[in-house]
């Protein structure tokens, strides 16, 4: 049997998407081959100017050219922070990346407030570009630094590993 290949993609400013996706990649290698992509804006911005350019629908930022290319792995895992209407990095990162029928696990970490709506508006984005959802999930900040996310994510990881 052909081992299943996953990318874990992920943007993070404030470091809680990246400890999501490192414990992600932790649960899928006991069942599968998975590389970590960190996705990085080319320009280092302040948080304010983050927060005023996440408020412009479907604007990207120019982000470093990634290591690996999406359409060589079975499974695509994609991680980003909700801050208001986008995640600048992460839609360059769409625009640029070919997921067209690709499976797609999206994950969503978040602090404030809105972030149903926020997923909504990602999975009809990842809808657009053609890819195929296998699941998603939400994850709050705080329970991100007190670690409390095991159960919720191993329950992911369990629809995921149901290639």
């Amino acid at each position: 049997m052909l081992a299943v290949r996953s990318l874990i993609a992920f943007f993070s400013y404030t470091g809680n998407t990246r400890a999501v996706a490192r414990s992600l990649s932790a649960i899928l290698k006991e069942k599968m081959e998975v590389d970590l992509e960190e996705i990085q804006s080319a320009k280092p911005y302040p948080y304010l100017c983050w927060l005023l350019l996440s408020f412009i629908p479907n604007l990207g930022t120019p982000i470093k050219r990634p290591r690996v290319d999406p359409s060589q792995y079975d499974l695509i895992c994609l991680g980003l922070p909700k801050w208001t209407l986008a995640c600048p990095p992460v839609n360059q990162y769409l625009k640029e990346a070919n997921l067209r029928r690709k499976t797609v696990a999206l994950f969503v970490t978040y602090g404030g407030f809105d972030e149903r709506r926020y997923l909504k508006q990602m999975i009809r984005q990842l809808a657009k570009k053609g890819v195929k959802l296998k699941a998603a999930l939400l994850l709050k900040r705080s329970l991100i630094k007190e670690n409390k996310i095991g159960v919720p994510l191993r329950r992911f990881c369990e629809v995921l590993m149901d290639l």
